[in-house]
């Protein structure tokens, strides 16, 4: 039981990483978005690496990190 409270609290980090980068771009915030989309990025990965999700969890966080970089595309300030 104190496993699945574990696991629990990492994708609830996961899920608030996530609207809080949605949150921030839709408010155009664009450096808040992409600082965000970089955490999530980042302890998406760590999760993975540790083997702390499931593979229901990893394809769902991996839909949402294609649609989080999908949209932070457009969000640099310079165009190279």
């Amino acid at each position: 039981m104190f496993a699945f409270g574990k696991r629990y609290r990492k994708i609830e980090e996961l899920e608030r990483a996530v609207s809080v980068c949605r949150n921030n771009a839709e408010n155009n915030y664009k450096d808040a978005a992409q600082g965000g989309y970089q955490d999530f990025r980042t302890r998406y990965e760590e999760l993975k690496a540790n083997g702390a999700l499931d593979a229901r969890q990893r394809e769902h966080y991996e839909q949402l990190l294609g649609e989080l970089e999908e949209a932070m595309k457009g969000f640099w300030h310079t165009n190279h």
